[in-house]
């Protein structure tokens, strides 16, 4: 019997122009490894990605002095990790231009337009990744960064669209307490004040109730 395997069905380690990498640390030591002497590096952030490691931070900033250039798209949730904007600030400073998306995006590394690597499992953000050489595939996913670059707001602009300290209180009270009395005072303010913080939030989010307003903080990574 003649049984034939389609190219879905073999292991990526069988098909031209992809490799699997099979833990984070592999993916880390292969990109590094081509991002030092890369002229073009396009990056498109996980939203569930960690805090960052600020010791790799000199490693970027030499990266970036000797004159590679880095385009770095983020989704709006991760501005609120600890440490993740002052990080991304600096390094959108020295030229790694970051922007921020408020839609999903396929998490991406592109290097030189030549290397991409992308998750072996797609809405995924296990370690696991493939690297993709095909021309085809890798400016087929080039295209995509780039719609998704032109869509995407700059850093620094995202930063002033940021809510306040105060105004992250108000969500974090309207999202745990269910009496508004009890928030007002535990904001140290009266009923009346409080109610013009909910409004004024709940106007910045475009929301029409309360519900609407936890809903679009959550995914604007505002609480």
């Amino acid at each position: 019997m003649d049984i034939r395997v389609s190219a879905a069905d073999e292991p990526a380690e069988a098909r031209p122009g992809v490799e699997r990498f099979n833990t984070l640390r592999e993916v880390e030591a292969r990109i590094r490894e081509l991002a030092g002497g890369a002229y073009s590096v396009l990056t498109v952030h996980s939203p569930k990605r960690k805090a960052p490691d600020p010791a790799r931070l000199a490693t970027y900033l030499d990266w970036l002095a000797a004159g590679s250039s880095w385009r770095t798209i983020l989704p709006r949730s991760v501005l609120a990790t600890p440490g993740y904007l002052d990080y991304s600030l600096v390094l959108h400073r020295a030229g790694d231009l970051h922007r921020v998306a408020d839609v999903p995006v396929q998490q991406m590394v592109i290097i030189d337009r030549t290397y991409a690597f992308v998750p072996a499992v797609p809405d995924t953000y296990a370690a696991a990744a493939l690297q993709l050489t095909e021309p085809g595939v890798v400016a087929a996913l080039a295209d995509l960064f780039q719609q998704a670059w032109d869509r995407a707001t700059d850093l620094e602009l995202a930063c002033e669209s940021q809510p306040t300290d105060e105004q992250r209180q108000v969500l974090s009270l309207m999202s745990s307490v269910d009496k508004d009395s009890v928030a007002a005072r535990r904001m140290g303010v009266s009923l009346r004040t409080y109610h013009r913080h909910v409004a004024h939030v709940m106007s910045r989010l475009g929301a029409a109730n309360r519900f609407q307003a936890a809903a679009r903080a959550k995914e604007r990574g505002w609480i």
